[in-house]
This record gives C-alpha cells, sequence and structure tokens, in this order.
C-alpha cells in the first residue's frame, strides 16, 4: 500500500511531508524540470520474520526488492562485514577485552525511491548513527544513502551527511535535494546523466 501511495504521489506532482500530510506542490522551477517531493517510508522491521524467508545473497530484481531490514551494512557506511538485523547493526569496540569499550549502533530511519534520468530507479535511505563512549559521551548524526541496481546489485552511488531530522527528500532530473535538522538546512547531489552505468 505505501509503495502504490507513494508511486501515485510522484505521478500526481504533490507533496508529501514526512508528518503524513500532503497538499498541492508548489510550481518550483529547477531548470527544465520541476522538483518532486517523496515520502520517507519507514521500514516495517520490529517483526520476526525468519531470516529464511528470502535469500540475502541473492540479487534482487529490482531495488524495491531490497529487504533493508537486513541489507549489507557496508553498503550503509558500516565500517564492518555483516548485514543489518531488524534495520540495526550495533558495533562494540574492544568489548572483547572485557574492560569498557566504545558501541555504536546504526539505525535505518526509511527509505524513499525515486525515478532519475541517467540512474534509473534509486534509493534514498536514511541512517542514524549514535556513538556511546565509555566514560558516557554520546554523538549522534544522520547519513542519506543514495543507491542503486546495477547490473543487478545493489551499488552505492552517494553518501551525504544530513541533520536529524529529515523533514523532505525533493528530486529533479539530474539531483536530490534532503531537507534536514532543526533549521531545515538542505542537502544537495547532482550527477551527470551520461555518466557510465
Amino acid at each position: 500500500m505505501c509503495r502504490a501511495l507513494l508511486a501515485a504521489t510522484v505521478a500526481l506532482g504533490l507533496t508529501v511531508d514526512l508528518a503524513g500530510s500532503s497538499h498541492a506542490a508548489p510550481a518550483r522551477s529547477t531548470g527544465a524540470a520541476l522538483a518532486t517531493e517523496v515520502a520517507l517510508l519507514p521500514l516495517p522491521c520490529a517483526d520476526d520474520r525468519p531470516a529464511t524467508a528470502t535469500n540475502p545473497a541473492a540479487p534482487a530484481p529490482t531495488i524495491r526488492d531490497i529487504d533493508w531490514c537486513r541489507v549489507d551494512a557496508g553498503l550503509l557506511g558500516v565500517p564492518s562485514d555483516g548485514r543489518f538485523q531488524r534495520g540495526t547493526f550495533t558495533i562494540r569496540e574492544y568489548e572483547e577485552l572485557g574492560a569498557a569499550h566504545d558501541t555504536t549502533d546504526w539505525t535505518i530511519q526509511g527509505v524513499a525511491y525515486i525515478r532519475l534520468s541517467g540512474l534509473g530507479e534509486i534509493a534514498v535511505v536514511i541512517t542514524q548513527r549514535d556513538y556511546y563512549s565509555p566514560d558516557g559521551h554520546r554523538s549522534g548524526w544522520a547519513e542519506a544513502h543514495v543507491l542503486t541496481m546495477r547490473k543487478g546489485k545493489l551499488t552505492d552511488v552517494a553518501e551525504l551527511p544530513v541533520g536529524s531530522p529529515v523533514t523532505a527528500i525533493r528530486a529533479d532530473k539530474s539531483s536530490i535535494s534532503i531537507v534536514s535538522g532543526p533549521d531545515k538546512s538542505i542537502g544537495r547531489h547532482r550527477w551527470n546523466s551520461r555518466a557510465k552505468r
């Protein structure tokens, strides 16, 4: 149902904010094409689906078939082997030494699907990274990962620092813009649509 809602939203040129209300998109020119705003879809990762329900190592036919709750951690900026479980991944550095240790948690906040010239359909996956030190210090930040399918394989195209929370994702023919943080700053990524895929 969420996929149908998102497809209808993009097709009709509606703006959907992440709080859930929708309204007609204002006409804004970004060169030859109008920007389209898309919704960030939350992931239903809290269930206990068995890991054997799908083969996570098998290539997915389309980007929408990716099981984001169990995606390869390296594709979302985690410096470790393994897969997300229920949309989260944790590294406890130096835990094996038996002393206090650093902990870093990655959590997938949601995903938005956008069709762009030169890349085809992409997924913008928002992750939250939280770091906890043994002395009680904490820091956190969000990242946007732009991924596409190339030759049947999920490929990382870009990683963008973003604020938290992400309040809007906009796309036009050659760029995506992500509105985030308390100040609603805009991060933009452009690419050459003629670049080799």
